[in-house]
């Protein structure tokens, strides 16, 4: 085993140096100087925890688009001073008047010279501030216009190589079971027993963006199998600035039109979007930065925009992983593995080639869409009957056009979407933002997506899997009536007309949150969070009755954050009840996160926690710290431990070393996980590292 390591971690090195020349041909740039209000770790917690606990009543789900745009947006922030407000857009909590606002206020002083004068924008609450100043800086004034050469090379480079080293074994590396009995070679991992992944980004100010991804997940074979030698490979190419006359995309990019009802791959679907983020119709094209398999496109992308008007077309081609039965899909997959000769058999075997076009009016106070898409599979997809599934994709091809709109008043906003797909059904959406006083903001939202209407591509508020068969009604609120008191809530209601995942028959729900935030002081932050989410699934063994099963959370927790030092106490509670069993179920968590900065060059962080669940009902969601530019929010459930430890060493401005340990220990089970996956341990211990070299 340690010839096989050194073999690949010297592939891995030589990846490393390689990349490095890219860069060389232009004049080395300056790296900017961070300065923030909040870390990352923060800023994940307050804006991303809360739409994982979305995800406790329904199936899983691969939700990393959003994600992947702001680690991306984290690592090359924009500059503020020179920043258009189509980009300042690209931020999803920020809304058309503030950034507005952001623009006035740099014309009227000839720019920012330090992020603390954001406290001087009027539309900018406290939260949004902290929150902005990870994805700013305040940039020098423009030098001339460069020639083509430093447009190419001149700007900042970025070379990252990231490793996982499992500090365990699953079942997958193994060759005969626990019984001495031998494996089936189907499910036998063919690579080795860590991943890594290799990133090379460009980004000139002037708007030239490329990059490269490569990647092998835990499992997955090197440089053999089909791969050459990653299992997984990007690239993108981005010529022009967002908001700019003319912008090309060409490799791996994500699209969103309107509300998302088409194409709407930026979307996380939660009920908080219309609380921290607002819903106007945008026209949204962004390079592939992350290491998602599955929601992107491939190929290429052209933006024009005059004074009034915008168009944008696209053209993609790509293979997309299924279990096929001769020319017929039966299902796609989404985990992007591809470890096994089972896995492997089933990558790349539908061709999937997607065409679509948008026509866009707008002026100072709103914007008028039209979008159409197709989309054509090599294959007749044809999914297994089951009752939820009886209005998926079926056939080779699916079409779809649509009319958004956004349009604003002085203290009002309203926007929408409808859409019709090649068989008639058809889709609506439709939200209205009203300011009643400074600081008082009420939200209202309705939807009602037909049970047949097909959209591959369409990801927008909902919540049920696709966007199709549901009807509901969202009301929201957020008031800053006291100077230190920051508090926001919703209410929304749901109806499912046909039957879905776990409920044989039509179905209800409704989610109810309600969040308050205390600043003591500047350092100091108490927030407390209640989260109901309530809805209809079949009674074990009486299918198709239904009942109601309702999960509740409550969050404490108390941060402290200074220039140099952190430290937060987090208290968690979650019950799961079900009208056919009159006792509920409880769990709970307490948890702490610490760090430091020693000097300009050493920063740790630590985690510990305890948790104790008694179904996975009731599982709970927290934080650990995790490399630069990862996000990660694991689940907790039945009972056990959690620590983790991340040092982040700086020697210079343009090298960064980071190094993760984390620890699970679970003291009801013997063993982690099932199947391939399962470690035949009751702990589990993992080492990531990190290195990245920016100039």
């Amino acid at each position: 085993m340690s010839v096989r390591l050194s073999s690949v971690l010297r592939t891995m090195l030589c990846c490393f140096v390689f990349l490095l020349p890219c860069s060389l041909w232009g004049q080395v740039a300056d790296v900017p100087q961070r300065e923030t209000f909040i870390s990352w770790e923060d800023f994940a917690t307050d804006y991303l925890l809360p739409r994982e606990e979305e995800e406790v009543l329904l199936p899983a789900d691969t939700r990393s688009g959003e994600l992947d745009d702001l680690l991306a947006l984290y690592e090359h922030p924009l500059p503020l001073n020179s920043v258009t407000r189509d980009e300042l857009l690209v931020i999803p909590f920020l809304r058309p008047e503030q950034a507005d606002s952001i623009v006035a206020y740099r014309g009227r002083l000839k720019g920012f010279h330090s992020l603390g004068e954001l406290m001087l924008v009027r539309q900018l609450s406290y939260t949004e501030r902290r929150w902005l100043s990870l994805f700013v800086f305040v940039d020098p004034p423009e030098s001339p216009s460069p020639t083509w050469r430093e447009r190419a090379f001149g700007g900042h480079h970025q070379v990252e190589l990231c490793a996982d080293f499992p500090l365990y074994r699953r079942a997958g590396f193994t060759v005969l079971k626990p019984d001495g009995t031998a494996r089936n070679p189907q499910t036998l991992y063919l690579g080795h027993r860590f991943g890594h992944t290799l990133r090379y980004r460009y980004a000139h100010r002037t708007g030239v963006n490329y990059g490269l991804t490569l990647q092998n997940d835990v499992g997955e074979p090197f440089g053999m199998r089909g791969n050459r030698p990653y299992d997984f490979t990007s690239f993108h190419l981005v010529l022009g600035r967002t908001g700019s006359r003319r912008q090309l995309f060409l490799g791996d990019y994500r699209a969103k039109w309107g509300q998302g009802l088409l194409i709407g791959r930026q979307f996380l679907r939660s009920p908080l979007l219309l609380l921290q983020q607002p819903s106007y119709p945008t026209a949204r094209l962004s390079p592939h930065t992350g290491s998602d398999e599955v929601q992107f496109l491939r190929g290429a992308a052209v933006a024009i925009r005059g004074r009034h008007w915008a168009w944008q077309v696209l053209v993609s081609h790509r293979q997309r992983d299924g279990r096929t039965e001769g020319d017929t899909v039966r299902s796609f997959l989404t985990s992007g593995l591809h470890r096994s000769l089972r896995e492997l058999s089933r990558r790349n075997v539908v061709g999937v080639f997607t065409f679509g076009s948008r026509l866009e009016w707008r002026n100072p106070r709103g914007t008028f869409g039209l979008n159409a898409y197709a989309q054509h599979y090599d294959k007749f997809v044809l999914p297994r009957p089951k009752l939820y599934n009886l209005h998926s994709l079926r056939g080779r091809s699916a079409y779809g056009m649509s009319v958004d709109y956004g349009w604003a008043g002085r203290k009002w906003y309203l926007s929408g979407e409808t859409a019709v797909d090649a068989q008639g059904h058809w889709a609506t959406t439709h939200t209205a933002q009203m300011e009643l006083h400074p600081a008082f903001r009420l939200t209202s939202q309705l939807r009602w997506l037909s049970a047949a209407f097909v959209s591959p591509l369409g990801e927008t508020l909902q919540q049920g899997t696709h966007t199709q068969n549901e009807m509901g009604a969202f009301l929201g609120w957020q008031w800053e009536g006291l100077p230190r008191v920051e508090m926001r809530g919703f209410i929304d209601v749901f109806r499912f007309p046909q039957p879905t995942f776990r409920a044989d028959t039509a179905s209800q729900g409704f989610g109810v949150l309600w969040e308050a935030v205390y600043h003591q002081r500047d350092a100091l932050l108490h927030t407390l969070r209640y989260h109901v989410k309530a809805r209809q699934q079949n009674i074990p063994r009486h299918a198709p009755h239904l009942e109601y099963q309702i999960t509740h959370h409550l969050r404490w927790q108390l941060r402290s954050e200074t220039s140099r030092r952190f430290w937060q106490l987090a208290m968690d509670v979650a019950a799961h009840h079900r009208q056919t069993h009159p006792h509920p179920t409880w769990g709970g968590m307490c948890s702490a996160r610490v760090g430091r900065t020693f000097g300009r060059a050493v920063r740790l962080s630590a985690f510990a926690g305890v948790f104790l669940t008694e179904n996975h009902a009731t599982r709970l969601y927290a934080y650990l710290p995790q490399l630069a530019g990862v996000g990660a929010f694991p689940q907790f459930s039945g009972r056990g431990c959690a620590l983790a430890l991340v040092g982040h060493w700086e020697p210079s401005p343009h090298l960064r070393v980071h190094l993760r340990w984390g620890w699970t220990r679970y003291f009801d089970r013997a063993t982690i996980g099932q199947d391939m996956q399962k470690i035949f341990s009751p702990q589990q211990h993992d080492l990531a590292l990190a290195l990245r070299y920016r100039f």
